[in-house]
């Protein structure tokens, strides 16, 4: 009898506290939602990432996607207004090479997160004055993003282009982006510029 007792209190108490942390999570859905409504309001793609929802509020999490989705717009429209010239490989600008060119390694913050990221890039400035589409890129971590744990997934091809006429080469990958494992953003852009006056 003693043995049922103690089955019955103990099945009762596993199912009660139980139903208490249903009563307390957050519902996973109502960050998607969030993200959803951010994507439509700025006209983005973000991808959704699954959120630990014990480290991080809804609210939280609207402030921080709201905050990136800015950033990520202001970068679009910019991009968008920009007039590209495409060279589509080192092979074919060889065809052209000018007599006197310089080899430059440089390395920029993203235009968006750059506390965060930068990338490193290698293309050459022909005449002082035009510079070649960009090659050899990587992302970087800043110190900020090592101690903040912010990391990438899921980094793409980079894609080059060179606009104004020459004088400027750029770099772009689409990343997954994680903050401190406990949300993370997906289909998210790393962009910066290159210019042929770069010292």
């Amino acid at each position: 009898m003693k043995k049922i007792l103690s089955v019955i209190l103990v099945v009762t108490i596993l199912w009660v506290s139980g139903v208490s942390v249903f009563a307390t999570s957050p519902d996973i859905s109502a960050y998607k939602t969030v993200l959803d409504n951010i994507n439509d309001e700025y006209s983005l793609k973000f991808g959704y990432v699954t959120v630990d929802a014990s480290k991080i509020t809804l609210e939280e999490y609207e402030n921080k996607i709201r905050k990136l989705a800015r950033q990520q717009k202001e970068l679009l429209d910019y991009i968008a207004l920009r007039e590209i010239v495409f060279i589509k490989t080192d092979t074919e600008q060889n065809k052209i090479v000018p007599s006197s060119h310089v080899i430059k390694t440089r390395t920029k913050p993203t235009w968006s997160l750059g506390e965060y990221f930068t990338i490193t890039a290698t293309y050459a400035v022909y005449d002082g004055s035009r510079i070649g589409i960009c090659r050899d890129s990587r992302i970087n971590l800043t110190i900020p993003a090592i101690l903040a744990n912010v990391f990438l997934t899921n980094i793409s091809s980079p894609t080059y282009s060179v606009i104004d006429g020459g004088r400027t080469s750029t770099v772009q990958y689409t990343t997954t982006v994680h903050f401190d494992s406990i949300f993370g953003i997906d289909n998210v852009l790393l962009y910066t510029e290159f210019y042929y006056s770069d010292e």
